[in-house]
C-alpha cells in the first residue's frame, strides 16, 4: 500500500508510488535523496550541538577576558576521576568510558546497593597531570544538584574527589585535541600570558574539553587551564 501524505490547499498527495511513476531520471532521484538525509543529518546535528551547548558548566566567576585568555575563579567543585596513562588524548580517551559508566548508573561503575539514577552530564571533561610522568587524572565535574553526601559510590577505579576553590587562568581555543602541534603552541601560550602578567602559577596545566567528538575541530571549544595565585 502507498504510504501518503496529504498536504493543505488541495495541493495533489503525495506518495512513494507517485515518486517511482515521475519522469524524474535515476540520477536526479539519487541527488534529491542524497540532498535531503544530508539536511535531515545537518538538522540532527544542529540539534545535537544546541543541546550539547545547554549542558551545565563547571561554576565560576570571570574575573578578568582578554581575548581568548582569562581569569576565571572557580568555586569547590566534586569531581569523578580515574588514572590513565599514555599520550594526553590517549589518556581522554581511555578514561571517558568508565566515567561515563559511572554517571549513567551501570551496576559494574557503582558499589553495590549503591544509587542506580543517572546523573547529568556537564562541561568540561579535564586532564590534568598525575604525580609520575605519562600518568594522567581524567575528571568529570558532578552537577551542582547533587550533594556530595548523596553521590553513588563508584567502583572500579573510579573515584570521587574535592578539588577547592581555585583562580584559572584559562585559554580557549578550537580544533581537536589528537593535534598534539596545536595542543602544545596553545599550552605555550597560556603559560606566555600568564607570565606577561605576572601571574604566580600553582602547579602544571591541564587540559579542558567541552565537545563530544562528533563536533567538527572548528566548532570545538578547547581550553588549556593552570592554576594560579588569587590576586
Amino acid at each position: 500500500m502507498a504510504l501518503t501524505a496529504h498536504l493543505p490547499h488541495r495541493r495533489h498527495s503525495f506518495s512513494f508510488d507517485r515518486l517511482r511513476s515521475s519522469s524524474r531520471s535515476p540520477q536526479r532521484l539519487a541527488g534529491e535523496i542524497a540532498l535531503g538525509a544530508a539536511g535531515l543529518a545537518l538538522s540532527g546535528f544542529a540539534l545535537y550541538f544546541l543541546k550539547e551547548r545547554s549542558q551545565e558548566e563547571a561554576e565560576h566567576k570571570v574575573v578578568e577576558r582578554d581575548g581568548a585568555f582569562s581569569l576565571r575563579r572557580y568555586a569547590r567543585l566534586t569531581v569523578a576521576e580515574v588514572h590513565r596513562a599514555g599520550t594526553l588524548a590517549e589518556a581522554m580517551d581511555a578514561g571517558f568510558e568508565p566515567l561515563y559508566a559511572y554517571i549513567s548508573g551501570k551496576p559494574e561503575a557503582r558499589q553495590p546497593g549503591a544509587d542506580k539514577a543517572g546523573i547529568a552530564m556537564t562541561v568540561p571533561v579535564t586532564v590534568a597531570p598525575g604525580a609520575a610522568s605519562g600518568d594522567w587524572l581524567v575528571r568529570f565535574v558532578m552537577p551542582r544538584a547533587w550533594q556530595r553526601d548523596r553521590l553513588p559510590e563508584p567502583a572500579q577505579d573510579v573515584a570521587l574527589t574535592d578539588l577547592p576553590g581555585r583562580t584559572i587562568a584559562a585559554l580557549r581555543f578550537s580544533g581537536r585535541g589528537t593535534d598534539r602541534d596545536l595542543v602544545a603552541r596553545k599550552r605555550a601560550e597560556l603559560l606566555e600570558r600568564v607570565q606577561k602578567r605576572g601571574l604566580h602559577t600553582l602547579g602544571e596545566p591541564e587540559f579542558a574539553a567541552y565537545n563530544a567528538p562528533v563536533v567538527p575541530g572548528l566548532l570545538r571549544r578547547n581550553e588549556w587551564w593552570v592554576e594560579v595565585q588569587a590576586k
